[in-house]
């Protein structure tokens, strides 16, 4: 890939950024191998691959938060060296991440500019501080009050305050991870808006996602990786998807399932009557049986989320009954719900499904301690990691079990998640009647549903 190939119109721009064999290894790890990227002014480029692939890591290269251990990366047809964050925003690059980094006690235009702000002698000039923020939303003709809070904003309009923190650094770049993944219909055409006048500006988009629709609308090339190596780049036009899945999983796949699915008639596992919170959750029922999977969908705000918490026992009901292989249960916390055997994987696995400040086997076993404690007092730290370790190979995961869970891809945290859920494993052989999953689906990739489905047959 050199620095001015793949034109459509067939001119010859310099690249703002070429990637050379780069490559990064973790402890145990080589995470990227001989990768290439090349991003051309104006260019929305995405990036695609199977969860574990290697897309966060190297566009944390690029960005600064890693360093890379062999390669090259040039900026403007230049060698740089990005030795930390600090680094890659001077060289005009910004990301937008997909757990958004905003501190909502603050306003929009505190956020965008902290540790930054214009200053009058030794107090902080608001004025200058609102009006610097009122401009870039100008450019960006996004109607938004720099003064609002954070968190009285909506996630869209969190995305576009962290665009603008970006674009605050006057970025070139501009990396985006899974920008879409929490946004209705509308917020996503807001967004696309913003992208279009950035392009027309000369920035440069990496765009991280694994939505097809989207990437034909929005993306001019994609570049695909699989297991931490580069696979090859296509222009989005002309590629069928069908030949972008196979090269993102080495294979060729079928495009629908060879046999309907038929519904099982096993055992209901859990059943929901009548269930009733606020004006969210108004007389929901339903049926789940063994071995089944049940999708709960609806629009942003519809009450999916708060109904998989209710029965989680995360928020309290109001009314309704909750049926667990046929007995009735009151589930009025979390601990009631695991001890009757479901599960739940949140959306947000760093806020709430992941201690990211201990390592994996820790995590594991975090719903299920007692059982690892030797006189009631001291955890058996070996049986933990032999556990750990257990259900990492089953899982086929790549990380050791004493990993520490923050230094993770995205991906691997989603199979954490999907650990921890397995906490009836560590229960009383008598009380193992399968566990029950509530999962919510946010921007689930093929990897994450593989490894859902592993989940589903191991019981």
């Amino acid at each position: 890939m050199s620095e001015t190939e793949t034109r459509q119109d067939g001119g010859r721009r310099r690249a703002l950024v070429s990637i050379r064999n780069l490559s990064k290894s973790f402890p145990g790890v080589r995470a990227l191998d001989n990768c290439q990227f090349e991003l051309l002014p104006g260019e929305v480029h995405a990036l695609m691959g199977e969860n574990g692939a290697g897309k966060s890591t190297l566009m944390k290269v690029l960005s600064g938060v890693y360093q890379k251990d062999e390669g090259e990366i040039l900026i403007d047809g230049k060698s740089v060296d990005i030795p930390d964050p600090r680094a890659a925003q001077a060289l005009g690059i910004g990301i937008v991440h997909q757990e958004l980094n905003l501190m909502n006690h603050l306003s929009a235009a505190q956020n965008i500019f902290i540790g930054r702000e214009p200053r009058r002698g030794i107090f902080i000039d608001e004025r200058a501080l609102n009006r610097k923020a009122a401009e870039i939303f100008e450019r960006m003709h996004l109607k938004l009050d720099p003064r609002t809070p954070v968190a009285e904003l909506t996630v869209a309009k969190q995305q576009m305050v962290e665009i603008a923190k970006a674009l605050s650094f006057d970025s070139r770049v501009l990396i985006m991870d899974e920008p879409t993944a929490a946004l209705n219909n509308v917020e996503i055409e807001d967004l696309f808006r913003i992208i279009r006048q950035l392009q027309s500006a000369g920035v440069g988009i990496v765009y991280i996602s694994h939505k097809m629709d989207e990437l034909k609308r929005i993306a001019g090339r994609i570049t695909v990786m699989r297991d931490g190596q580069y696979v090859g780049t296509v222009l989005t036009e002309t590629t069928p998807m069908e030949t972008i899945i196979s090269m993102m999983v080495g294979r060729q796949l079928d495009s629908a399932p060879r046999h309907p699915v038929q519904r099982t008639q096993r055992e209901v596992a859990l059943e929901v009557t009548g269930l009733k919170r606020g004006s969210v959750i108004r007389d929901v029922s339903f049926r789940l049986r063994k071995g089944e999977v049940l999708g709960l969908a609806g629009l942003m705000g519809a009450g999916r989320t708060e109904v998989a918490r209710a029965v989680f026992g995360a928020d309290p009901i109001e009314r309704g009954e909750i049926r667990v292989h046929g007995k009735k249960v009151s589930i009025r916390s979390t601990q009631d719900a695991v001890r009757h055997g479901i599960g739940y994987l949140s959306e947000d696995r760093k806020q709430f499904g992941l201690a990211t400040g201990m390592d994996v086997k820790t995590n594991v076993a975090l719903a299920s301690m007692r059982r690892f404690a030797s006189l009631g007092t001291f955890l058996d730290d070996a049986a933990i990691q032999r556990t750990a370790n257990q259900y990492v190979d089953q899982l086929r995961h790549g990380a050791s079990g004493s990993r520490g869970a923050s230094g993770q891809e995205a991906a691997q945290a989603d199979r954490y998640g999907l650990l921890l859920v397995r906490q009836d494993q560590y229960r009383r052989p008598e009380d193992r009647r399968g566990s029950l999953q509530v999962m919510r689906d946010r921007g689930t990739k093929q990897s994450r549903r593989k490894a859902a489905e592993q989940e589903k047959q191991m019981h």
